[in-house]
């Protein structure tokens, strides 16, 4: 269960890095989310098998970096919506300048 553990955790951190320093228009935002969905899944199955009464380090690390890339669910949808035309990004570029 640990090295399911830790290999959740690399595995996360290959995702997050290759969805924040590839262009993401290059991604498809859908599977993006499902992919965040299926860590949380995970966590919650791993943290229901762990004992309570002594927190894991990696499991609460875990969590964390998924939650902090989950409260952005909505918006990688937005964002990742198919019909953007570049008029769109460029509007969007403009507002967050």
């Amino acid at each position: 269960m640990r090295q399911k553990l830790w290999k959740n955790l690399q595995s996360f951190r290959e995702n997050a890095n290759i969805w924040f320093n590839k262009a993401f228009r290059d991604h498809d935002a859908n599977e993006i989310v499902n992919k965040i969905k299926e860590f949380e899944k995970e966590n919650l199955m791993l943290r229901s098998q762990l004992p309570r009464d002594v927190p894991d380090q990696v499991l609460e690390t875990l969590r964390g970096e998924v939650k902090d890339v989950a409260v952005y669910s909505n918006l990688i949808i937005a964002l990742g919506n198919k019909a953007l035309e570049e008029k769109h990004w460029d509007k969007i570029f403009t507002l967050i300048e």
